[in-house]
């Protein structure tokens, strides 16, 4: 087992998030719940020790955020959203109607866009069993959501 990379080594953290993230989608994909969330678990630390590792940490999170996996992207933002939500939220915004292209199964894309949702509405103090506000406080911002999204958000269809 590879050792945890120290607090400052924002290579070893970087390295240590992808490698999980990718063992976690792979086990995702063999539905292999119980190994997924282990290895979720090594995901979140990772995330965290970079949030926590000053603004070095916190630059690599902001770069991920344009990173061609949706799911890398979605976890990035959610971090930046405590320091830079300008920045952050319109890359969840973009993860609500996460495209689902092979290799990832629909499943996936699920997951992207719940924990999206999740953390536009709790950056918003909104419920998350309640998203009919949040059309409109992103709307207040400047950022319109494709009609279809915003009318299921609203319990439209």
């Amino acid at each position: 087992m590879a050792r945890k990379p120290s607090a400052g080594d924002i290579d070893g953290w970087l390295k240590r998030f992808r490698k999980y993230q990718a063992l976690e989608t792979a086990a995702q994909r063999r539905r292999d719940i119980p190994v997924a969330n282990r290895h979720v678990e090594k995901v979140t630390e990772a995330l965290n020790a970079l949030a926590a590792s000053g603004p070095e940490g916190r630059e690599v999170l902001e770069r991920l955020m344009d990173d061609p996996d949706p799911s890398t992207r979605g976890r990035a933002a959610r971090r930046v959203l405590a320091w830079d939500p300008d920045r952050a939220i319109p890359v969840l915004v973009r993860l609500l109607d996460v495209e689902c292209a092979p290799p990832m199964v629909s499943v996936e894309a699920i997951v992207i866009e719940r924990e999206a949702q999740f953390a536009l509405l709790d950056h918003f103090g909104l419920d998350i069993l309640d998203p009919t506000e949040l059309p409109g406080r992103l709307a207040a911002m400047g950022i319109e959501l494709p009609e279809k999204i915003a009318r299921k958000m609203r319990w439209e269809d």
